[in-house]
């Protein structure tokens, strides 16, 4: 598996970017694309179209994979990335 991770505010993977990490694959390996700025429209057609596979995860999966197996970590790799999940109440009327 080959990882490339963007950490961006408002700048989502381009084509291209999806287009270079297809291009470093070989038969057989899988590609994955972390973006916490999200995909251009182009950029899933690229890997859609793609003849490699290529995964992908932007911030809102990253979150949900990281509440559903955060149970499952160590306490140290926990304390890498603490949770703490927020529980918003309705006023009351």
């Amino acid at each position: 598996i080959k990882v490339q991770v963007k950490h961006r505010k408002d700048t989502k993977v381009t084509r291209q970017e999806i287009s270079s990490l297809n291009g470093i694959l070989r038969n057989g390996e899988i590609g994955l694309f972390i973006s916490s700025g999200g995909f251009t429209k182009e950029s899933l057609v690229e890997i859609r179209n793609s003849n490699n596979h290529i995964g992908k995860i932007d911030l809102d999966d990253f979150i949900n994979l990281w509440e559903k197996y955060y149970s499952n970590l160590s306490e140290e790799d926990k304390g890498l990335m603490p949770f703490r999940q927020i529980s918003f109440l309705a006023p009351q009327e």
